[in-house]
């Protein structure tokens, strides 16, 4: 079986992390995945001109058209037998083209990666979800909660973070995503000015919004580092670091489940996609000032080594996130599509 699978870009995000983790147990499984990305890569990221579906026109109609284009070419050289879409722009992509009859029969499965799906683009959305249910598209969420009906298959895990070593003290806060304005990295940098944090702060991640957050940094007097992308923003992490996600949408967050993976403290915004997945209310926050108290709370004598999930919270969430199980999810997910067809 060949899966076309449709992603933002080849790396940096949640979604082409787990992307990337789950090809080696589906290839053992038969399946052959081949990557094609919508956008341009941020520097250090994977490209691959033959890849991408980016276009020289910019995001307007044309630019959708010209992408949607470029995808035709890749299905006609790919010949896939599924098409899989993850997240918005290449369900936009995927949908124009399909509307220009430019797919043939290829069915197509979409992964929902947020809770909100085209939450800042409603009517695009609603036109987009439109034109790919008429064409029989089959939708499937990472996280629990969502629509009714719709089956549910967790992003894998990297199961070989190695647990960090208890902390003694705060030494770093830390943290890993793509810089957009989602994501509120800029609630951090406010909230340790408020709580006086005197350690430095390591973002991991690149973005729109990186030199905004570059210029915030200078003016709060904080001792931040950018690390633009890395491909084992793990590598780095050590015993005293605190994570912190501030996201304000999530489905599946991929950053926050290695946190646990690695045993790291973490702190997160009191959102659907986190909330399950916090071992204590003392790691959750739902403004800038609570964030503030959060902080200043991981700063007290043992705060840190309270924000440490158990041993037995993080084998619960790891065990249904293997990469061998998803694997498995995901054949019996293609199968039943490519039988519907």
């Amino acid at each position: 079986m060949r899966v076309l699978a449709v992603l933002i870009r080849l790396e940096g995000g949640g979604a082409e992390a787990s992307v990337a983790r789950i090809i080696p147990p589906l290839l053992r499984r038969g399946v052959i995945v081949q990557r094609a990305s919508c956008e341009i890569a941020w520097p250090g990221e994977q490209s691959d001109p033959s890849r991408s579906l980016a276009n020289p026109y910019g995001d307007n109609p044309l630019g959708w058209l010209r992408s949607a284009w470029k995808l035709r070419q890749q299905v006609l050289n790919f010949r896939p037998d599924i098409i899989h879409v993850h997240c918005e722009r290449p369900e936009l992509i995927v949908a124009i083209a399909k509307w220009m009859h430019w797919l043939g029969r290829v069915p197509i499965i979409v992964t929902e990666h947020t809770r909100e799906p085209w939450k800042q683009h409603p009517i695009v959305g609603r036109v987009v979800r439109r034109i790919l249910t008429a064409h029989s598209a089959r939708f499937v969420a990472c996280y629990t909660g969502g629509k009714a009906g719709i089956s549910v298959i967790y992003n894998p895990a990297n199961p070989e973070l190695p647990a960090r070593d208890l902390p003694a003290a705060l030494e770093r806060i830390v943290v890993i995503g793509r810089l957009n304005d989602g994501k509120r990295v800029s609630w951090i940098l406010n909230a340790a000015s408020r709580a006086k944090v005197a350690c430095p702060i390591v973002v991991t991640g690149d973005g729109p919004a990186r030199r905004h957050l570059s210029i915030l940094a200078g003016l709060l007097a904080l001792d931040v580092t950018f690390r633009g992308f890395q491909k084992d923003p793990w590598s780095d992490v050590r015993s005293g670091d605190l994570f912190v996600t501030a996201s304000s949408f999530e489905g599946e967050p991929l950053a926050v489940i290695e946190a646990i993976a690695a045993r790291v403290p973490a702190l997160m915004s009191r959102i659907s996609g986190h909330e399950g997945l916090a071992h204590s209310p003392d790691q959750l926050f739902s403004s800038v000032e609570g964030l503030v108290d959060r902080l200043k709370f991981a700063m007290e004598p043992k705060g840190l080594s309270a924000l440490i999930p158990s041993l037995r919270f993080r084998e619960t969430i790891l065990s249904a996130r293997s990469p061998e199980s998803v694997a498995d999810r995901w054949v019996r997910e293609y199968d039943i599509l490519a039988n519907e067809s």
